[in-house]
């Protein structure tokens, strides 16, 4: 007989031990934690267009998991061939190729990185590249160029000053774009004849 109620009683211990292992891991899996994707935090990976359109949606992962970055597939902009993505706006950050792995570390925004297409232009002739000053220190100026053809940003366009008004002259911003002033730039292979591709300047 005490052999049966030992028995039973290890039976019920061994019940208790488990059912309490199981309740310690429901509540260390907490809302702000993922279970899945490498077990840490859940993170959100946002992806800009960066000037284009066709942003893919935003990947939630778990902290430390892996992801396979977008593609790119869909996205468009005029003149322009996707080619990867970056940390930064400017294409400052770091680089990413489309279709890569990405480790997530936390809440990041990821940008669409352009280049001038390639393909044979569908029109030919001078296009009008505009620099304005934003209302700041002058009136800009112009250049012209053919298209696929490369150029050197102004400085700082004319603008009468770098500093003005208490803001500095911090380059220039095109369909969304930032650009150092005196950085290189290619026309689109596509610009059509007589076009304008304008720049505004921005100031910090």
């Amino acid at each position: 007989m005490s052999r049966t109620v030992g028995g039973s009683a290890r039976v019920i211990l061994g019940v208790m031990t488990a059912a309490l292992f199981l309740a310690l891991g429901l509540a260390g899996c907490s809302d702000e934690n993922n279970p899945f994707g490498g077990g840490g935090k859940s993170r959100t990976v946002t992806f800009n267009a960066n000037g284009g359109s066709g942003a893919p949606s935003a990947i939630t992962a778990g902290e430390g998991s892996e992801i396979t970055l977008p593609s790119g597939s869909g996205m468009t902009r005029s003149g322009y061939t996707f080619s990867g993505w970056n940390t930064n706006s400017s294409g400052t950050g770091t680089n990413y190729s489309a279709g890569a792995s990405y480790t997530v570390s936390g809440n990041v925004t990821l940008y669409a990185k352009w280049s001038a297409s390639s393909s044979t232009p569908t029109t030919t002739g001078s296009v009008t590249l505009s620099f304005s000053c934003g209302g700041r220190g002058g009136g800009g100026t112009t250049m012209t160029a053919d298209p696929r053809a490369t150029v050197r940003l102004p400085t700082n366009g004319t603008c009468n000053s770098y500093v003005n008004g208490g803001k500095t002259f911090a380059g220039w911003r095109s369909s969304g774009v930032t650009y150092s002033g005196g950085a290189t730039y290619t026309v689109p292979a596509n610009a059509a004849k007589g076009s304008t591709i304008s720049f505004e300047a921005i100031w910090l």
